[in-house]
Protein backbone atom coordinates (compact mmCIF):
# COMPACT_ATOMS: atom_id res chain seq x y z
CA UNK A 1 0.00 0.00 0.00
CA UNK A 2 2.83 2.41 0.86
CA UNK A 3 4.48 1.99 -2.53
CA UNK A 4 1.17 2.39 -4.34
CA UNK A 5 0.31 5.51 -2.35
CA UNK A 6 3.77 6.95 -2.99
CA UNK A 7 3.39 6.42 -6.72
CA UNK A 8 -0.07 7.98 -6.72
CA UNK A 9 1.05 11.02 -4.71
CA UNK A 10 4.15 11.46 -6.87
CA UNK A 11 1.98 11.38 -9.97
CA UNK A 12 -0.55 13.83 -8.53
CA UNK A 13 2.06 16.33 -7.31
CA UNK A 14 4.20 16.24 -10.42
CA UNK A 15 1.28 16.51 -12.85
CA UNK A 16 -0.40 19.21 -10.71
CA UNK A 17 2.76 21.34 -10.65
CA UNK A 18 3.44 21.01 -14.39
CA UNK A 19 -0.24 21.57 -15.21
CA UNK A 20 -0.23 24.65 -12.99
CA UNK A 21 2.70 26.11 -14.93
CA UNK A 22 1.03 25.40 -18.28
CA UNK A 23 -2.37 26.70 -17.14
CA UNK A 24 -0.73 29.86 -15.75
CA UNK A 25 0.99 30.55 -19.06
CA UNK A 26 -2.22 30.02 -21.05
CA UNK A 27 -4.36 32.01 -18.60
CA UNK A 28 -1.99 34.98 -18.54
CA UNK A 29 -1.73 35.00 -22.34
CA UNK A 30 -5.51 35.02 -22.57
CA UNK A 31 -5.70 37.66 -19.84
CA UNK A 32 -3.20 39.83 -21.70
CA UNK A 33 -5.27 39.71 -24.89
CA UNK A 34 -8.41 40.62 -22.93
CA UNK A 35 -6.62 43.61 -21.40
CA UNK A 36 -5.58 44.79 -24.86
CA UNK A 37 -9.10 44.41 -26.24
CA UNK A 38 -10.73 46.29 -23.37
CA UNK A 39 -8.11 49.06 -23.53
CA UNK A 40 -9.03 49.76 -27.14
CA UNK A 41 -12.74 49.94 -26.40
CA UNK A 42 -14.51 53.15 -25.53
CA UNK A 43 -16.15 53.55 -22.15
CA UNK A 44 -19.78 54.27 -21.38
CA UNK A 45 -21.24 57.59 -22.61
CA UNK A 46 -20.73 60.44 -20.19
CA UNK A 47 -21.35 64.15 -20.01
CA UNK A 48 -18.82 66.11 -22.01
CA UNK A 49 -18.41 68.55 -19.15
CA UNK A 50 -18.00 65.95 -16.44
CA UNK A 51 -15.37 66.90 -13.89
CA UNK A 52 -12.90 64.58 -12.29
CA UNK A 53 -13.68 64.03 -8.64
CA UNK A 54 -10.98 64.75 -6.14
CA UNK A 55 -9.61 61.52 -4.71
CA UNK A 56 -8.46 61.24 -1.11
CA UNK A 57 -5.03 62.74 -0.51
CA UNK A 58 -5.41 64.55 -3.82
CA UNK A 59 -4.18 68.09 -4.04
CA UNK A 60 -5.30 70.02 -7.11
CA UNK A 61 -2.44 71.43 -9.16
CA UNK A 62 -1.31 74.78 -7.95
CA UNK A 63 -1.52 77.78 -10.18
CA UNK A 64 1.60 78.53 -12.19
CA UNK A 65 4.14 80.78 -10.60
CA UNK A 66 4.06 84.38 -11.74
CA UNK A 67 7.60 84.13 -13.05
CA UNK A 68 8.96 80.74 -14.03
CA UNK A 69 12.68 80.14 -14.01
CA UNK A 70 14.47 78.40 -16.86
CA UNK A 71 13.74 74.72 -17.43
CA UNK A 72 16.86 72.62 -16.79
CA UNK A 73 17.73 68.92 -16.83
CA UNK A 74 19.95 66.96 -14.45
CA UNK A 75 21.68 64.16 -16.36
CA UNK A 76 22.59 60.91 -14.60
CA UNK A 77 24.65 58.11 -16.13
CA UNK A 78 26.36 54.98 -14.81
CA UNK A 79 29.79 56.56 -14.63
CA UNK A 80 29.46 57.21 -10.90
CA UNK A 81 30.36 54.82 -8.08
CA UNK A 82 27.98 51.93 -7.41
CA UNK A 83 26.20 51.64 -4.10
CA UNK A 84 26.92 48.58 -2.00
CA UNK A 85 24.37 45.85 -1.47
CA UNK A 86 24.23 46.30 2.30
CA UNK A 87 23.36 49.96 2.14
CA UNK A 88 20.86 49.31 -0.61
CA UNK A 89 18.82 47.00 1.55
CA UNK A 90 19.33 48.82 4.84
CA UNK A 91 16.36 51.04 4.06
CA UNK A 92 13.86 48.30 3.24
CA UNK A 93 13.76 46.14 6.36
CA UNK A 94 16.02 43.38 5.03
CA UNK A 95 16.82 42.12 8.50
CA UNK A 96 13.14 41.77 9.48
CA UNK A 97 12.29 39.68 6.43
CA UNK A 98 15.44 37.59 6.75
CA UNK A 99 14.73 36.79 10.39
CA UNK A 100 11.05 35.97 9.78
CA UNK A 101 11.68 33.64 6.86
CA UNK A 102 14.76 32.21 8.56
CA UNK A 103 12.58 31.18 11.51
CA UNK A 104 10.04 29.68 9.13
CA UNK A 105 12.72 27.71 7.29
CA UNK A 106 14.26 26.51 10.56
CA UNK A 107 10.96 25.16 11.95
CA UNK A 108 9.92 23.70 8.60
CA UNK A 109 13.24 21.83 8.43
CA UNK A 110 13.01 20.74 12.08
CA UNK A 111 9.66 19.01 11.45
CA UNK A 112 11.03 17.19 8.41
CA UNK A 113 14.24 16.18 10.16
CA UNK A 114 12.38 14.79 13.19
CA UNK A 115 10.08 12.56 11.14
CA UNK A 116 12.92 11.70 8.76
CA UNK A 117 14.86 10.09 11.64
CA UNK A 118 11.83 8.99 13.71
CA UNK A 119 11.64 5.59 12.01
CA UNK A 120 15.26 4.68 12.74
CA UNK A 121 16.06 2.09 15.39
CA UNK A 122 18.47 4.48 17.13
CA UNK A 123 18.49 8.26 17.17
CA UNK A 124 21.33 9.56 14.98
CA UNK A 125 24.29 11.55 16.32
CA UNK A 126 23.81 15.27 16.85
CA UNK A 127 26.15 16.05 13.94
CA UNK A 128 24.04 13.96 11.54
CA UNK A 129 20.84 15.56 12.81
CA UNK A 130 22.33 19.04 12.40
CA UNK A 131 23.63 18.32 8.90
CA UNK A 132 20.29 16.93 7.75
CA UNK A 133 18.50 19.93 9.26
CA UNK A 134 20.70 22.24 7.19
CA UNK A 135 20.04 20.15 4.09
CA UNK A 136 16.27 20.41 4.47
CA UNK A 137 16.48 24.20 5.12
CA UNK A 138 17.89 24.93 1.64
CA UNK A 139 14.68 26.65 0.32
CA UNK A 140 15.65 29.71 2.35
CA UNK A 141 17.98 30.62 -0.54
CA UNK A 142 15.31 31.05 -3.27
CA UNK A 143 13.00 32.52 -0.62
CA UNK A 144 15.40 35.34 0.21
CA UNK A 145 16.08 35.82 -3.50
CA UNK A 146 12.40 36.62 -4.00
CA UNK A 147 11.51 38.55 -0.85
CA UNK A 148 14.68 40.69 -0.87
CA UNK A 149 14.59 41.32 -4.65
CA UNK A 150 18.14 40.03 -5.12
CA UNK A 151 20.03 40.15 -8.40
CA UNK A 152 21.28 37.06 -10.18
CA UNK A 153 24.84 37.58 -8.91
CA UNK A 154 23.57 38.12 -5.38
CA UNK A 155 21.57 34.89 -5.55
CA UNK A 156 24.65 33.00 -6.73
CA UNK A 157 26.71 34.46 -3.88
CA UNK A 158 23.95 33.60 -1.40
CA UNK A 159 23.75 29.99 -2.65
CA UNK A 160 27.53 29.54 -2.52
CA UNK A 161 27.61 31.13 0.91
CA UNK A 162 24.93 28.75 2.18
CA UNK A 163 26.92 25.72 1.02
CA UNK A 164 30.25 27.00 2.34
CA UNK A 165 28.95 28.24 5.69
CA UNK A 166 26.81 25.12 6.08
CA UNK A 167 29.80 22.88 5.43
CA UNK A 168 31.91 24.80 7.93
CA UNK A 169 29.11 24.62 10.51
CA UNK A 170 28.77 20.85 10.06
CA UNK A 171 32.51 20.38 10.44
CA UNK A 172 32.57 22.63 13.51
CA UNK A 173 29.75 20.75 15.25
CA UNK A 174 31.38 17.41 14.43
CA UNK A 175 34.75 18.56 15.76
CA UNK A 176 33.18 19.99 18.92
CA UNK A 177 31.50 16.65 19.63
CA UNK A 178 34.82 14.86 19.13
CA UNK A 179 36.47 17.23 21.59
CA UNK A 180 33.78 16.42 24.17
CA UNK A 181 34.28 12.67 23.62
CA UNK A 182 38.06 12.96 23.55
CA UNK A 183 38.41 10.95 20.31
CA UNK A 184 39.25 12.25 16.87
CA UNK A 185 38.96 11.02 13.25
CA UNK A 186 38.36 12.39 9.77
CA UNK A 187 34.57 12.76 10.28
CA UNK A 188 34.65 16.61 10.13
CA UNK A 189 35.93 16.40 6.55
CA UNK A 190 33.78 13.48 5.41
CA UNK A 191 30.69 15.09 6.91
CA UNK A 192 31.30 18.15 4.75
CA UNK A 193 31.36 15.93 1.68
CA UNK A 194 28.16 14.10 2.59
CA UNK A 195 26.48 17.38 3.49
CA UNK A 196 27.14 18.75 0.00
CA UNK A 197 26.03 15.49 -1.66
CA UNK A 198 22.84 15.30 0.42
CA UNK A 199 22.09 18.93 -0.31
CA UNK A 200 22.44 18.40 -4.05
CA UNK A 201 20.20 15.32 -3.98
CA UNK A 202 17.54 16.95 -1.79
CA UNK A 203 17.37 20.17 -3.82
CA UNK A 204 17.67 18.84 -7.38
CA UNK A 205 14.06 17.96 -8.26
CA UNK A 206 12.19 20.61 -6.22
CA UNK A 207 14.60 23.28 -7.43
CA UNK A 208 13.89 22.32 -11.03
CA UNK A 209 10.16 22.62 -10.32
CA UNK A 210 10.72 25.98 -8.63
CA UNK A 211 12.51 27.24 -11.71
CA UNK A 212 9.55 26.21 -13.88
CA UNK A 213 6.82 27.61 -11.65
CA UNK A 214 8.91 30.64 -10.63
CA UNK A 215 9.33 31.95 -14.16
CA UNK A 216 8.63 35.66 -13.84
CA UNK A 217 6.00 35.65 -16.56
CA UNK A 218 3.77 33.12 -14.84
CA UNK A 219 4.59 33.13 -11.15
CA UNK A 220 1.94 35.75 -10.32
CA UNK A 221 -0.76 33.20 -11.20
CA UNK A 222 0.98 29.88 -10.45
CA UNK A 223 -0.19 29.73 -6.79
CA UNK A 224 -3.82 30.01 -7.90
CA UNK A 225 -3.42 27.43 -10.64
CA UNK A 226 -1.53 25.05 -8.35
CA UNK A 227 -4.20 25.19 -5.66
CA UNK A 228 -6.81 24.16 -8.24
CA UNK A 229 -4.76 21.41 -9.89
CA UNK A 230 -3.91 19.90 -6.51
CA UNK A 231 -7.60 19.81 -5.58
CA UNK A 232 -8.47 17.98 -8.80
CA UNK A 233 -5.45 15.68 -8.45
CA UNK A 234 -6.38 14.60 -4.94
CA UNK A 235 -9.99 14.20 -6.08
CA UNK A 236 -8.82 11.75 -8.74
CA UNK A 237 -6.89 9.70 -6.17
CA UNK A 238 -9.84 9.65 -3.79
CA UNK A 239 -12.18 8.70 -6.65
CA UNK A 240 -10.00 5.72 -7.53
CA UNK A 241 -9.96 4.60 -3.90
CA UNK A 242 -13.73 5.12 -3.56
CA UNK A 243 -14.41 3.18 -6.75
CA UNK A 244 -12.29 0.29 -5.52
CA UNK A 245 -14.16 0.24 -2.20
CA UNK A 246 -17.51 0.45 -4.03
CA UNK A 247 -16.92 -2.97 -5.58
CA UNK A 248 -16.90 -4.39 -2.06
CA UNK A 249 -20.52 -3.30 -1.64
CA UNK A 250 -22.92 -5.56 -3.50
CA UNK A 251 -25.48 -2.90 -4.46
CA UNK A 252 -22.84 -0.49 -5.71
CA UNK A 253 -21.00 -3.25 -7.54
CA UNK A 254 -24.18 -4.33 -9.34
CA UNK A 255 -25.02 -0.78 -10.38
CA UNK A 256 -21.52 -0.16 -11.73
CA UNK A 257 -21.45 -3.44 -13.63
CA UNK A 258 -24.88 -2.78 -15.17
CA UNK A 259 -23.79 0.69 -16.23
CA UNK A 260 -20.63 -0.79 -17.73
CA UNK A 261 -22.68 -3.42 -19.61
CA UNK A 262 -24.99 -0.78 -21.07
CA UNK A 263 -22.03 1.27 -22.34
CA UNK A 264 -18.45 0.12 -21.70
CA UNK A 265 -15.98 0.27 -18.84
CA UNK A 266 -14.41 3.53 -20.06
CA UNK A 267 -17.75 5.36 -20.31
CA UNK A 268 -18.73 4.05 -16.89
CA UNK A 269 -15.45 5.08 -15.25
CA UNK A 270 -15.10 8.54 -16.76
CA UNK A 271 -18.83 9.21 -16.72
CA UNK A 272 -19.06 8.64 -13.01
CA UNK A 273 -15.92 10.74 -12.49
CA UNK A 274 -17.32 13.65 -14.52
CA UNK A 275 -20.47 13.63 -12.40
CA UNK A 276 -18.48 13.61 -9.18
CA UNK A 277 -16.04 16.25 -10.43
CA UNK A 278 -18.74 18.95 -10.33
CA UNK A 279 -18.58 19.39 -6.55
CA UNK A 280 -14.79 19.22 -6.81
CA UNK A 281 -14.91 22.17 -9.22
CA UNK A 282 -17.03 24.05 -6.70
CA UNK A 283 -14.45 23.34 -3.98
CA UNK A 284 -11.64 24.58 -6.25
CA UNK A 285 -13.58 27.75 -7.07
CA UNK A 286 -14.28 28.42 -3.40
CA UNK A 287 -10.59 27.94 -2.67
CA UNK A 288 -9.69 30.53 -5.30
CA UNK A 289 -12.25 32.93 -3.87
CA UNK A 290 -10.83 32.39 -0.40
CA UNK A 291 -7.28 33.17 -1.58
CA UNK A 292 -8.49 36.30 -3.40
CA UNK A 293 -10.50 37.41 -0.37
CA UNK A 294 -7.55 36.95 2.00
CA UNK A 295 -5.36 38.86 -0.42
CA UNK A 296 -7.87 41.72 -0.57
CA UNK A 297 -7.96 41.77 3.25
CA UNK A 298 -4.16 42.10 3.25
CA UNK A 299 -3.47 38.82 5.01
CA UNK A 300 -0.47 38.39 2.69
CA UNK A 301 1.22 40.13 -0.21
CA UNK A 302 1.55 38.82 -3.75
CA UNK A 303 5.22 38.06 -3.07
CA UNK A 304 4.32 36.09 0.05
CA UNK A 305 1.82 34.07 -1.98
CA UNK A 306 4.50 33.20 -4.54
CA UNK A 307 6.97 32.19 -1.83
CA UNK A 308 4.32 30.10 -0.06
CA UNK A 309 3.77 28.30 -3.35
CA UNK A 310 7.49 27.49 -3.44
CA UNK A 311 7.37 26.02 0.06
CA UNK A 312 4.26 24.03 -0.83
CA UNK A 313 6.13 22.44 -3.73
CA UNK A 314 9.06 21.58 -1.44
CA UNK A 315 6.64 20.13 1.12
CA UNK A 316 4.99 18.01 -1.59
CA UNK A 317 8.42 16.64 -2.54
CA UNK A 318 9.14 15.68 1.06
CA UNK A 319 5.73 14.04 1.45
CA UNK A 320 6.28 11.87 -1.61
CA UNK A 321 9.94 10.98 -1.16
CA UNK A 322 10.17 10.59 2.62
CA UNK A 323 6.84 10.26 4.37
CA UNK A 324 4.27 8.43 2.22
CA UNK A 325 6.25 5.18 2.00
CA UNK A 326 7.12 5.10 5.68
CA UNK A 327 3.93 6.52 7.20
CA UNK A 328 1.26 5.87 4.57
CA UNK A 329 -1.69 8.26 4.70
CA UNK A 330 -0.22 9.80 7.87
CA UNK A 331 2.56 11.15 5.64
CA UNK A 332 0.08 13.64 4.18
CA UNK A 333 -0.74 14.88 7.68
CA UNK A 334 2.99 15.24 8.38
CA UNK A 335 3.32 17.27 5.21
CA UNK A 336 0.53 19.59 6.37
CA UNK A 337 2.23 19.97 9.75
CA UNK A 338 5.51 20.74 8.01
CA UNK A 339 3.97 23.50 5.88
CA UNK A 340 1.97 24.87 8.82
CA UNK A 341 5.15 25.16 10.90
CA UNK A 342 6.65 27.37 8.20
CA UNK A 343 3.59 29.47 7.42
CA UNK A 344 2.42 30.14 10.97
CA UNK A 345 5.91 30.97 12.23
CA UNK A 346 6.52 33.44 9.40
CA UNK A 347 3.16 35.12 10.01
CA UNK A 348 3.80 35.43 13.75
CA UNK A 349 7.35 36.68 13.23
CA UNK A 350 6.22 39.37 10.81
CA UNK A 351 3.56 40.41 13.29
CA UNK A 352 5.86 40.54 16.30
CA UNK A 353 9.01 41.93 14.70
CA UNK A 354 8.72 45.71 14.42
CA UNK A 355 8.84 47.12 10.91
CA UNK A 356 11.66 49.72 11.04
CA UNK A 357 9.92 51.80 8.40
CA UNK A 358 6.29 51.09 9.27
CA UNK A 359 5.67 54.70 10.29
CA UNK A 360 7.62 56.32 7.47
CA UNK A 361 5.57 58.45 5.07
CA UNK A 362 4.65 56.55 1.94
CA UNK A 363 6.00 57.84 -1.35
CA UNK A 364 3.66 57.09 -4.25
CA UNK A 365 5.48 56.34 -7.50
CA UNK A 366 3.67 56.71 -10.82
CA UNK A 367 5.23 54.54 -13.55
CA UNK A 368 4.65 55.66 -17.15
CA UNK A 369 6.28 54.28 -20.28
CA UNK A 370 6.30 54.04 -24.04
CA UNK A 371 4.02 51.10 -24.78
CA UNK A 372 5.04 48.19 -26.99
CA UNK A 373 8.28 47.00 -25.37
CA UNK A 374 7.29 44.18 -23.04
CA UNK A 375 10.66 42.64 -22.16
CA UNK A 376 12.35 45.97 -21.51
CA UNK A 377 9.48 47.30 -19.42
CA UNK A 378 9.23 44.08 -17.41
CA UNK A 379 12.92 44.29 -16.53
CA UNK A 380 12.52 47.89 -15.37
CA UNK A 381 9.50 46.88 -13.30
CA UNK A 382 11.22 43.85 -11.75
CA UNK A 383 14.39 45.65 -10.73
CA UNK A 384 13.14 49.12 -9.83
CA UNK A 385 9.41 49.14 -9.13
CA UNK A 386 9.65 45.99 -7.00
CA UNK A 387 12.33 47.63 -4.85
CA UNK A 388 10.30 50.82 -4.62
CA UNK A 389 7.44 48.87 -3.06
CA UNK A 390 9.30 48.96 0.26
CA UNK A 391 9.04 52.76 0.18
CA UNK A 392 5.56 53.32 -1.22
CA UNK A 393 2.88 52.06 -3.61
CA UNK A 394 3.54 51.86 -7.34
CA UNK A 395 0.75 53.31 -9.46
CA UNK A 396 0.34 52.80 -13.19
CA UNK A 397 -2.17 52.67 -16.00
CA UNK A 398 -2.61 48.99 -16.84
CA UNK A 399 -1.25 47.82 -20.17
CA UNK A 400 -0.38 44.62 -21.97
CA UNK A 401 3.35 45.13 -21.44
CA UNK A 402 3.04 44.57 -17.68
CA UNK A 403 -0.09 42.42 -17.61
CA UNK A 404 1.91 39.30 -16.69
CA UNK A 405 3.66 41.12 -13.84
CA UNK A 406 0.83 43.02 -12.18
CA UNK A 407 -2.00 40.44 -12.29
CA UNK A 408 -3.09 39.63 -8.75
CA UNK A 409 -5.61 37.08 -7.38
CA UNK A 410 -8.46 39.58 -7.62
CA UNK A 411 -7.68 40.38 -11.25
CA UNK A 412 -7.52 36.72 -12.25
CA UNK A 413 -10.71 35.84 -10.40
CA UNK A 414 -12.51 38.70 -12.16
CA UNK A 415 -11.07 37.53 -15.47
CA UNK A 416 -12.08 33.90 -15.00
CA UNK A 417 -15.52 35.00 -13.83
CA UNK A 418 -16.02 37.18 -16.91
CA UNK A 419 -16.00 40.40 -14.87
CA UNK A 420 -12.70 41.93 -15.97
CA UNK A 421 -14.52 44.77 -17.73
CA UNK A 422 -15.91 45.88 -14.36
CA UNK A 423 -12.39 46.86 -13.29
CA UNK A 424 -12.11 49.44 -16.08
CA UNK A 425 -12.80 53.13 -15.65
CA UNK A 426 -15.86 53.42 -17.86
CA UNK A 427 -16.51 57.17 -17.54
CA UNK A 428 -14.71 60.28 -16.39
CA UNK A 429 -17.13 60.43 -13.46
CA UNK A 430 -15.65 57.20 -12.06
CA UNK A 431 -12.04 58.36 -11.95
CA UNK A 432 -12.13 59.87 -8.48
CA UNK A 433 -13.93 56.89 -6.98
CA UNK A 434 -11.50 54.42 -8.55
CA UNK A 435 -8.45 56.34 -7.36
CA UNK A 436 -9.97 56.72 -3.92
CA UNK A 437 -10.07 52.92 -3.68
CA UNK A 438 -6.36 52.41 -4.40
CA UNK A 439 -4.47 50.43 -1.77
CA UNK A 440 -1.84 52.63 -0.11
CA UNK A 441 -1.19 50.61 3.08
CA UNK A 442 1.63 48.16 3.79
CA UNK A 443 1.23 44.41 3.53
CA UNK A 444 2.42 42.15 6.40
CA UNK A 445 5.88 41.83 4.83
CA UNK A 446 6.33 45.62 4.72
CA UNK A 447 5.65 46.02 1.01
CA UNK A 448 3.18 48.35 -0.60
CA UNK A 449 1.11 47.11 -3.52
CA UNK A 450 1.10 47.80 -7.22
CA UNK A 451 -2.06 49.74 -8.09
CA UNK A 452 -2.86 49.32 -11.74
CA UNK A 453 -5.80 51.38 -13.04
CA UNK A 454 -7.62 49.88 -16.02
CA UNK A 455 -8.73 52.43 -18.59
CA UNK A 456 -10.55 52.49 -21.91
CA UNK A 457 -9.30 54.49 -24.86
CA UNK A 458 -11.39 57.53 -23.91
CA UNK A 459 -10.83 57.52 -20.14
CA UNK A 460 -7.06 57.16 -19.72
CA UNK A 461 -6.34 60.88 -20.13
CA UNK A 462 -8.60 61.90 -17.25
CA UNK A 463 -7.21 59.04 -15.20
CA UNK A 464 -3.65 60.16 -15.88
CA UNK A 465 -4.44 63.70 -14.73
CA UNK A 466 -5.94 62.41 -11.50
CA UNK A 467 -3.01 60.02 -10.93
CA UNK A 468 -0.52 62.85 -11.37
CA UNK A 469 -2.38 64.81 -8.70
CA UNK A 470 -2.16 61.86 -6.29
CA UNK A 471 1.50 60.93 -6.77
CA UNK A 472 4.73 62.01 -5.10
CA UNK A 473 7.18 61.17 -7.87
CA UNK A 474 6.76 60.12 -11.49
CA UNK A 475 9.06 57.80 -13.41
CA UNK A 476 8.59 57.76 -17.18
CA UNK A 477 10.49 55.39 -19.47
CA UNK A 478 11.05 57.37 -22.66
CA UNK A 479 13.24 54.92 -24.51
CA UNK A 480 12.10 54.69 -28.15
CA UNK A 481 10.13 57.93 -27.72
CA UNK A 482 9.43 59.66 -31.04
CA UNK A 483 6.84 61.84 -32.77
CA UNK A 484 4.55 58.84 -33.33
CA UNK A 485 3.93 58.52 -29.59
CA UNK A 486 1.07 61.02 -29.34
CA UNK A 487 -0.02 59.62 -25.97
CA UNK A 488 3.44 60.25 -24.51
CA UNK A 489 3.37 63.83 -25.79
CA UNK A 490 0.13 64.40 -23.87
CA UNK A 491 1.61 62.77 -20.76
CA UNK A 492 4.72 64.96 -20.91
CA UNK A 493 2.61 68.10 -21.12
CA UNK A 494 0.56 67.01 -18.11
CA UNK A 495 3.61 65.98 -16.10
CA UNK A 496 5.44 69.25 -16.44
CA UNK A 497 2.30 71.26 -15.68
CA UNK A 498 1.19 69.25 -12.62
CA UNK A 499 4.41 68.26 -10.83
CA UNK A 500 7.45 70.23 -9.66
CA UNK A 501 10.55 69.38 -11.72
CA UNK A 502 12.43 67.71 -8.85
CA UNK A 503 9.64 65.10 -8.68
CA UNK A 504 10.05 64.08 -12.33
CA UNK A 505 12.47 61.35 -13.49
CA UNK A 506 12.85 60.34 -17.13
CA UNK A 507 14.66 57.28 -18.48
CA UNK A 508 16.25 57.68 -21.90
CA UNK A 509 18.74 56.06 -24.27
CA UNK A 510 20.06 56.51 -27.78
CA UNK A 511 16.61 55.72 -29.24
CA UNK A 512 14.99 58.66 -27.45
CA UNK A 513 14.26 61.74 -29.54
CA UNK A 514 15.76 64.21 -27.07
CA UNK A 515 15.12 67.19 -29.32
CA UNK A 516 11.41 66.37 -29.40
CA UNK A 517 11.43 65.73 -25.67
CA UNK A 518 12.96 69.12 -24.96
CA UNK A 519 10.47 70.83 -27.27
CA UNK A 520 7.45 69.15 -25.63
CA UNK A 521 8.61 69.99 -22.15
CA UNK A 522 9.54 73.56 -23.02
CA UNK A 523 6.07 74.16 -24.50
CA UNK A 524 4.32 72.68 -21.46
CA UNK A 525 6.60 74.61 -19.12
CA UNK A 526 5.82 77.87 -20.85
CA UNK A 527 2.07 77.25 -20.79
CA UNK A 528 1.70 76.24 -17.18
CA UNK A 529 4.73 74.79 -15.45
CA UNK A 530 4.46 74.22 -11.71
CA UNK A 531 7.78 75.80 -11.02
CA UNK A 532 9.69 74.69 -7.96
CA UNK A 533 13.26 73.92 -7.10
CA UNK A 534 15.61 71.65 -8.98
CA UNK A 535 15.89 70.42 -12.53
CA UNK A 536 14.07 67.52 -14.20
CA UNK A 537 16.11 64.33 -13.87
CA UNK A 538 17.14 62.30 -16.93
CA UNK A 539 18.76 58.90 -16.28
CA UNK A 540 20.52 57.20 -19.17
CA UNK A 541 19.90 53.43 -19.38
CA UNK A 542 21.19 51.65 -22.46
CA UNK A 543 21.40 47.95 -21.53
CA UNK A 544 19.02 47.57 -18.59
CA UNK A 545 22.06 46.45 -16.61
CA UNK A 546 21.95 46.24 -12.84
CA UNK A 547 24.37 49.20 -12.27
CA UNK A 548 22.23 51.38 -14.53
CA UNK A 549 19.00 50.42 -12.83
CA UNK A 550 20.55 50.85 -9.40
CA UNK A 551 21.60 54.36 -10.46
CA UNK A 552 17.96 55.00 -11.33
CA UNK A 553 16.84 53.63 -7.97
CA UNK A 554 19.27 55.88 -6.10
CA UNK A 555 17.98 58.88 -8.00
CA UNK A 556 14.39 57.99 -7.15
CA UNK A 557 15.41 57.82 -3.50
CA UNK A 558 17.18 61.17 -3.78
CA UNK A 559 20.63 59.89 -2.79
CA UNK A 560 22.43 60.37 -6.13
CA UNK A 561 23.95 63.55 -7.53
CA UNK A 562 23.79 64.33 -11.27
CA UNK A 563 26.85 64.30 -13.48
CA UNK A 564 25.85 67.56 -15.13
CA UNK A 565 22.95 70.00 -15.53
CA UNK A 566 21.84 71.11 -19.00
CA UNK A 567 19.55 73.73 -20.43
CA UNK A 568 16.77 72.78 -22.86
CA UNK A 569 18.88 73.77 -25.84
CA UNK A 570 21.66 71.40 -24.76
CA UNK A 571 19.44 68.40 -23.94
CA UNK A 572 19.89 66.83 -27.38
CA UNK A 573 23.61 66.40 -26.62
CA UNK A 574 22.96 64.36 -23.48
Amino acid sequence: MGGLLTGQLAYVFLVAILDAALISWIALGWYRRSVLRLMRERGAPTRATAAVETAPDQAPPSTPAASLGPLTFAVFDSGGPAQTTSSRFADIGRRRLSIAYGIGAALHSAVITYFFFAGFDTWPPVAAWFAQWLVFAWPIVPTLAIVLVLTRNEVIRLAIGYVVIGGIAVATVTLALQVLRGSFNDAPLTNIFWFVVSLAVAAALPLALLVITGWRRIRAVTPLALSSTLVFGFALVLFREALTEAFNVEAARSALLELSALTNEHVMYYGVFMVLVLPVGWVAWRLLQSLASRYERKRFSDVQLVVDCFWLIVTADHTVTHFSTRYGLRGIAIGFAEFAAYRISVALALRWLPDPHGSDPKQRLLLLRVFGYQGRTETLFDRVAQQWRFHGPVQLIAGVDLAMRTADPGDMLAFVGGRLDERYVATVDEVGRRLGGLDVERDPDGRFRVNEVYCHDDTWRSTLQALLDTTDIVLMDLRSFCSENAGCVFELDQIVSRLPPDKIVFVYDQTTDLRLLGSCLADGWARGGRGGSGPISCVRIERNSWPELQLLMRRLLGVEQPRRVLAVADLASA
